[in-house]
Order: C-alpha cells, then sequence, then structure tokens
C-alpha cells in the first residue's frame, strides 16, 4: 500500500513492500535534507536511533564500520544538533554521505526508516505521512 506526501505528491510512504514503486515519483533526498528531518523529527516527537551512511560512490559502508561513525554522529546529533552533523560531515567525516535515518516515535515506539530517494518504510504511514507533510513545509523540502 502506498501514500504520497507533499504538495506535489513527491513522498512514497510504503509498509516496507517495495514492489511496484517504479510509477512513484520521489524525492531525491541529499545528505543534509536527510540530517534537516531528522532534526525537524526530533522537535516533533521522534528520537534518532541511526545514520545509514555510503562512501562518495554511495556504496554502503561495511556493517561494523558503518554502526561506529553512526554512533559517533547520533551522539553529535544528540548533543549539538543536526547543524552540527551537517558540518561534521564536511569535515571530519568527509567523503561520507547520509543514505538514511531511522526515526523512533515516542507516541506509538514503532521505528521509520527514510532512504535517500524518499522512500520510507513504516508500519504507521499517517504518523509518517503526518510527520513528513509538516517537515515538507517547514523545511522547504523540493
Amino acid at each position: 500500500m502506498l501514500s504520497e506526501v507533499g504538495p506535489s505528491a513527491g513522498l512514497t510512504i510504503t509498509d516496507g513492500e517495495s514492489r511496484g514503486l517504479a510509477h512513484a515519483h520521489s524525492l531525491h533526498f541529499g545528505s543534509q535534507d536527510l540530517v534537516r528531518v531528522a532534526g525537524f523529527a526530533a522537535r516533533s516527537g521522534f528520537t534518532l536511533v541511526r545514520f545509514y551512511l555510503a562512501d562518495a560512490y554511495l556504496q554502503p559502508l561495511p556493517a561494523g564500520e558503518d554502526e561506529e561513525l553512526s554512533d559517533e554522529l547520533v551522539e553529535i546529533f544528540q548533543r549539538d544538533g543536526d547543524r552540527e552533523v551537517v558540518a561534521a560531515l564536511d569535515d571530519d567525516f568527509d567523503g561520507l554521505f547520509v543514505v538514511g535515518i531511522e526515526l523512533r516515535s515516542h507516541a506509538t515506539g514503532l521505528s521509520m526508516l527514510l532512504r535517500r530517494k524518499g522512500y520510507i518504510d513504516t508500519p504507521v504511514k499517517d504518523e509518517a505521512t503526518t510527520l513528513l507533510t509538516a517537515a515538507w513545509q517547514k523545511l522547504h523540502l523540493t
């Protein structure tokens, strides 16, 4: 089942079922967009669980390295906010890109994964739609 979010229906939300998405128009979030959405979500009743990272060729990092670097970035995020994560990606983590974020809802305890091409996997589509519509408007995502 699919939902679309935003003024131009640019975000596709799935319940983990990725078949049939070829027809879906999607946003193309960059690293900074994903970090900004994480910041908005943290101010809107969600906890950032982790960042999913890739190298300069957008290839996933080895699992252990990805988790370790994600933990470092989540710590920066929790301590200093999303702007510092963007700065750290430009400086200390140069050559790494955020390709996904995992958020956990304070209200439901359920997680959602927002990926680079604007797809989100979640069992709570209404909650994701509400969050991402608000983020779209507040952050002026295109």
